[in-house]
């Protein structure tokens, strides 16, 4: 007798619907996302958030949409259950948010999870409770007409799931960006969210999306940024852009969305950066917040489980015809006018930082030369008075000759060996962080008027955790309304002229210190001071002898002279050889 065995086997619903959260669901944000579409697609135009504990404990959202009578809300719960689509060609023609029925069915099998809904004609609601996919009860209730969604103790019984969330901290910054980009795509939608009971932002509902984006972004920013618009018969698009000197050290002022919907896109963020090419400098992101509108027939939305993804069927079209609409936007600012003036201020203040004896015949060239031809021996005697020669051969400066700067950025030296090249930036960044580091007692510089930092509500909840460390070290700074940083002090070790714009990227710079360390390898400390550091240094300053002198005398009394806090080389040394070798004359 044969005996047929399979080892294939439909996989029992507790399962499945438990792998089908994990993939639309990885962190307490991506629920939120869920249900505030839920909301939007519902017609809502007030929605509140509330979480407890990051999400964990609690994601609680409430709108005042259509709501569901009780038979929809025993079906919402369904997997596939949709009032969306009726038939696969409905994919490629929404107008909603959600489609697919998955995310509910997914939350209520990974959750302990409540809805209550009331309809405006119904005189009474009905509530549904729901544990891990079963329904536990449904009954009549009171209510306010739209719906709330109470979801608790998400993955209590996926507990290997539960284990790969990020700290509350780290959870909560994600919830309240997912927050801010729904609030920013729909300006007609007013947003509560409270994080532990306290209230982290809320917006009314508006008209203009310039005011929307001011209270959620910094108004100091949204103010200056560049407004752009397109249209024609294939899409039509507007947003913000930053003037080149409101770049910023990271991305998350980019945003970008499809008929309102939050998405990433490789195709448009490139275009962002080419439309800034050549303007940029090294290191540096645009702001860009953009919207596009186009038939719905023209993209793809279902190619990932959370939707954040979409394919688009003109994609180089649509590349091509934004980069032309915002690349003038940006050429505008370096108007003739405007750049005589800017540069004619520019060659007066280099003028008087540089001996009145030196003759500069290109103060735009980026070779920068110390010494010209009348003065060469003057220079090649020139030798730092403070340094022994230990101090010299450290930095493998032996035997030098200064010869001056290249693109106001480095020093170059010749020594017997070669070339030796210094990062100026590096090795002031060097410089301080040692000074900071090793200082038991950092003295402070009062400010004449203290200064006052907006922040949008992300940044500040990333950033607040650090404000008593912060002011361990020289500054002081108070939390100053709901999602602002008072500053009335700054380290004296500093020694910044412009105090407004360090204390601007200097919060910049943490903020993208935090964010970018989420695993939390580096010390707090540590970030605070490496993003001080960073801010109190400016590009593309020219330097005096005296200068050089200071600063290759404080670089070689660091411990690590040969590297910036971020690991970036300050010296480079190029022997004659392998000059040689570039030009061919020795193999």
């Amino acid at each position: 007798m044969t005996v047929h065995s399979t080892k294939i086997k439909i996989l029992p619903k507790e399962i499945y619907t438990r792998i089908a959260a994990g993939e639309v669901i990885e962190r307490t944000a991506n629920v939120v996302k869920e249900l505030i579409e839920n909301s939007i697609d519902a017609g809502s135009d007030e929605i509140v958030v509330e979480v407890v504990s990051a999400g964990k404990k609690l994601i609680r959202i409430t709108d005042n949409g259509c709501g569901m009578s009780k038979e929809d809300l025993v079906l919402s719960i369904k997997p596939h259950a949709t009032s969306k689509i009726y038939n696969f060609e409905d994919i490629y023609n929404l107008s909603t948010l959600g489609f697919r029925g998955e995310a509910l069915a997914s939350i209520v099998s990974v959750s302990k999870t409540k809805i209550v809904s009331k309809q405006k004609e119904e005189p009474l609601g009905n509530q549904i409770l729901v544990y891990a996919g079963e329904v536990i009860s449904v009954s009549e209730c009171a209510s306010n007409d739209g719906t709330t969604v109470e979801v608790k103790d998400l993955f209590y019984n996926t507990p290997a799931r539960l284990k790969f969330l990020k700290s509350d901290y780290t959870e909560r910054i994600h919830i309240i960006h997912t927050v801010e980009e729904y609030a920013i795509a729909y300006k007609n939608i007013s947003f509560k969210l409270y994080s532990d009971n306290d209230l982290i932002f809320s917006v009314k509902k508006t008209d203009n999306v310039r005011e929307r984006l001011k209270e959620i972004l910094k108004k100091s920013i949204v103010d200056e940024l560049i407004y752009f618009e397109y249209k024609d018969k294939v899409f039509d698009a507007y947003g913000f852009i930053s003037p080149v000197e409101l770049s910023q050290v990271n991305k998350t002022l980019q945003m970008f969305f499809v008929n309102n919907r939050p998405i990433t896109s490789r195709s448009i963020s490139q275009m962002l950066y080419d439309a800034y090419k050549d303007s940029l400098p090294t290191g540096r992101h645009p702001i860009g917040i953009i919207f596009l509108n186009l038939n719905p027939q023209m993209i793809d939305v279902n190619i990932h489980p959370t939707k954040r993804m979409v394919k688009f069927e003109n994609e180089l079209y649509i590349y091509e015809k934004l980069k032309d609409a915002i690349r003038p936007k940006i050429k505008h600012q370096f108007s003739p006018t405007k750049f005589s003036a800017e540069f004619k201020e520019s060659v007066q203040q280099t003028s008087e930082e540089i001996k009145e004896d030196r003759n500069i015949s290109n103060v735009q060239q980026d070779f920068l030369l110390e010494k010209n031809l009348d003065k060469a021996d003057k220079v090649q005697e020139f030798k730092f008075e403070y340094l022994t020669d230990d101090n010299l051969n450290k930095l493998g400066l032996e035997n030098y000759v200064y010869l001056g700067q290249l693109n106001k950025t480095y020093l170059l030296f010749e020594t017997n060996n070669g070339l030796t090249l210094v990062d100026q930036h590096a090795a002031s960044e060097r410089i301080l962080y040692e000074k900071f580091m090793n200082s038991n007692f950092l003295s402070s510089q009062k400010l004449l008027f203290p200064i006052n930092l907006e922040l949008k509500p992300s940044d500040y909840e990333a950033v607040k955790p650090y404000v008593d460390l912060i002011n361990q070290l020289g500054f002081e700074v108070s939390i100053s309304g709901r999602s602002s940083l008072g500053f009335y002090s700054i380290p004296s070790v500093l020694n910044v002229d412009d105090v407004r714009d360090f204390v601007f990227r200097f919060i910049e710079n943490l903020v993208s210190e935090i964010k970018s360390d989420e695993k939390q390898k580096v010390p707090s400390k540590e970030k605070i001071i490496r993003s001080a550091c960073r801010a109190a240094i400016k590009s593309s300053d020219i330097l005096t002898l005296s200068d050089v002198e200071k600063l290759i005398s404080e670089l070689a009394k660091c411990e690590q002279p040969f590297s910036c806090p971020h690991g970036r080389p300050t010296i480079l040394n190029i022997e004659i050889s392998q000059i040689e070798k570039m030009f061919l004359r020795r193999k």
